[in-house]
């Protein structure tokens, strides 16, 4: 199991999975995510989310869904390319092990989200990320199903309308 430090994302059209490249400095691994697992992920993610922000928590009822679009935006603007850069997917190196993920298990607090990755034997790598990190993370996980064309259902609204505020960020987070 690795402690990842650095994180690519990109989408294999052969294979029709989502490409995690992982690094914890010394060792790499791929997962491969399907398309099913990655939905979860996102609603697993936004609703972690979402219900460890003391912001959300402190908010009106009504006004829930824009304070965590507010917070959501303000994360991945940090995050965002230059004009007219557009991510593109690569294939991931065929001398890095590659792993099928089967379960993400999820850990939120107000201030990290930290996710382990399962295979079917056993955990694969943990990744720890700060609320803004989290952000950038699920923002480029659904920017990747998109580009797959795999037209996910979730449960956060937010998240497809804060596209309409930033660019999308690139595929690549370090932690």
């Amino acid at each position: 199991m690795i402690d990842i430090r650095t994180a690519t994302f990109s989408y294999s059209e052969q294979e029709d999975r989502m490409l995690l490249a992982c690094s914890d400095g010394s060792a790499a691994r791929t997962f491969l995510l399907t398309r099913r697992l990655t939905g979860r992920v996102i609603n697993a993610l936004a609703r972690a989310l979402a219900g460890s922000s003391r912001s959300v928590s402190h908010a009106p009822a009504e006004a829930r869904r824009e304070v965590l679009l507010l917070e959501h935006v303000s994360s991945i603007s940090a995050a965002s390319q230059p004009a007219g850069e557009v991510p593109v997917p690569v294939a991931a190196p065929a001398e890095v092990e590659s792993d099928l993920v089967y379960k993400v298990d999820f850990e939120a607090t107000d201030e990290r989200v930290a996710l382990v990755f399962h295979s079917a034997a056993e955990p694969l790598g943990t990744l720890s990320l700060t609320r803004p990190e989290c952000h950038k993370f699920l923002a480029a996980l659904h920017l990747f199903a998109q580009q797959g064309g795999w037209r996910l259902e979730h449960e956060a609204d937010w998240l497809d309308r804060a596209t309409h505020y930033v660019e999308t960020p690139t595929g690549q987070l370090a932690s």
